[in-house]
């Protein structure tokens, strides 16, 4: 049964992705997505203290200055089935930025929407979805790749994922979180 639901789950959120993007933008990364649209955007990979390495993506407006971003540092947090490609995805594929330059009429999604306010925009990810499929000594094949519940998650990756985000940016101890539910029991 597990396993009918994780491949469901795992099938509809690539069929979302790709579906989202059908347009010209489906061949692009989220990096990509990011900078087409005149943002700066860096993608990291941090290992959790149990083994997962998680893929989080950062993006940024630098017209807003290093010690601006840094006092308007957010953690993005997905939903169950999610990833974090769900808050750069925009509702008009087809539209860039021209020329580079950015405008308030381009935010029509979370990420660049706070990016264009000064925020420091960093859309994690958690074990167990497109971005987080790598173990230091399991392959997502396996089947202990999956024994995990909310509980590891809160345990190891919302930690590690904090410590990074303020190893990176400087921040001292304030991070903004945007979080949006895992599911409701």
């Amino acid at each position: 049964m597990f396993w009918i639901v994780f491949w469901t789950i795992f099938a509809l959120s690539k069929f979302l992705y790709r579906i989202l993007n059908i347009k010209r933008n489906s061949s692009l990364t989220i990096t990509e997505l990011i900078t087409i649209r005149g943002f700066v955007a860096e993608e990291h990979v941090i290992k959790t203290t149990d083994g997962y390495y998680l893929k989080i993506h950062r993006l940024y407006d630098a017209r807003f200055s290093a010690k601006v971003r840094r006092d308007r540092t957010i953690a993005v947090f997905h939903g169950m089935a999610a990833n974090s490609a769900h808050f750069v995805i925009n509702s008009k594929l087809d539209r860039t930025v021209p020329n580079n330059k950015l405008a308030d009429e381009y935010d029509d999604s979370l990420a660049h929407s706070l990016a264009l306010r000064g925020y420091d925009v960093w859309l994690t990810n958690v074990r167990g979805n497109f971005f987080t499929l790598k173990h230091e000594q399991m392959r997502f094949t396996d089947s202990a790749f999956w024994d995990f519940g909310l509980d590891e998650m809160i345990e190891h990756d919302v930690p590690a994922l904090f410590d990074y985000i303020l190893e990176q940016t400087g921040s001292g101890k304030q991070i903004f979180r945007w979080l949006l539910p895992e599911g409701i029991t």
